[in-house]
Order: C-alpha cells, then structure tokens, then sequence
C-alpha cells in the first residue's frame, strides 16, 4: 500500500512513528511525537496514512476514515505480521519488542503473545473510547486486503499494484481455549469494536 501511495499523484503523509502504546517508553514518544505534529503545517497533503491516534491531527477541517477488525482477527493478524513478515534485519522494532524474536523462533506462541505483548486495549489506545460517529468513514473488515482494495478504489488509484499477502496463522490453527482466552483478555476491545459496529450498520 505505502510504495502505491508513494507513486500516486496524491500528496501523502506517512505517519507510522511512535503509534499509541502500553509501555511506558512507547506512550511517551508517542505523546511527544503528537505534540510535534501539532506544530506542523499539514494543509499541502491530501490525507494521512499510518497508524496513529487520532487526536494527533484534530483539524477542524479534517474528515476522518478508518478500517476496523474484530480485535481478535487484528491480533491474529498483529500475530502474523511480527512472526512471518517483520525482516529480522529489523532490529529497531525488535529493541522496542524483545518478544519477536521469541516469536520467530517458535517459543512464543499466539496464546503466549497475547499476555506477555500487551495489546488487549489497542482501540482503546488509538481511538480513547471515543465513538467514531464523527468520523467520514469507517469499513469493517475481516480480510484487511480487502478492505486496503477498497480503499484503493475510492481513492481512484489501481489497486492491480497491491501486493497479496497471505495469513501464515489462521484462525482454524489456533486452539479453542486459546481462542477463548483471547477474547476474554480483549473484552474491552470487543465491547468499543461492537458499539461501533452496531452504529454504523
């Protein structure tokens, strides 16, 4: 998605610095970083994409849109990411998560990265328990390839350029209790996500 929008002829900001976070040292940066961002003239760019919280650019000309997952499918997928398409030569990333290199090897397991990795309140990071009635759009998805296809769409752009990528773990390899526990431990998540869902269907 990032080298498709990097080659269009829309003016975009990347934003995947210092997104919100349960540490100490990342909530810092990221609180640090927003303030930083709020000092810049952002009006020459069409939109901003990444990952971030949303009070970071609260314009009040700012039309906000959002793909949402179920939170267990987005850890899932937060899951397969760190474990199969992270470069190991990405040792910043791994500096800031020492539990990747255990997932890698195999001695983490997803049930294992749920508690050790903190991210039972992510939405609850990024979005502050805040509604998104607001917001211009919000596309819920299960497969986030095919929402990126939507997106891609609106946007006008050929989404024949975007890249398939496979979930290595899916849902049916992970056990039930494993499954069961997860949920449990993302319930705040579920109940935001649920809310929301229920809004704009």
């Amino acid at each position: 998605m990032q080298s498709l929008l990097r080659s269009c002829s829309l003016q975009v900001f990347f934003d995947y610095e210092y997104p919100p976070a349960m540490t100490k040292w990342g909530a810092k940066h990221c609180s640090d970083f927003s303030a930083v961002c709020k000092l810049l003239d952002f009006e020459r760019f069409d939109f901003v994409y990444g990952h971030f919280p949303y009070r970071r650019y609260d314009y009040p000309d700012a039309h906000y849109c959002t793909v949402l997952r179920h939170p267990l499918a987005r850890a899932i997928s937060h899951f397969n990411y760190w474990k199969h398409q992270l470069p190991a030569t990405n040792l910043i990333a791994q500096a800031r998560h020492p539990s990747i290199a255990a997932i890698k090897s195999g001695e983490l397991d997803f049930a294992g990265f749920i508690e050790e990795c903190k991210i039972d309140r992510v939405y609850d990071q990024y979005f502050e328990r805040q509604s998104t009635r607001h917001f211009y759009g919000v596309d819920f998805v299960e497969d986030w390839q095919k929402g990126t296809h939507r997106l891609v769409d609106r946007l006008g752009l050929d989404a024949s350029q975007l890249k398939n990528l496979r979930q290595a773990t899916t849902v049916d390899d992970i056990p039930q209790a494993h499954l069961d526990h997860a949920a449990h431990l993302l319930q705040d998540d579920i109940g935001w996500f649920d809310e929301q869902w229920a809004h704009w269907h």
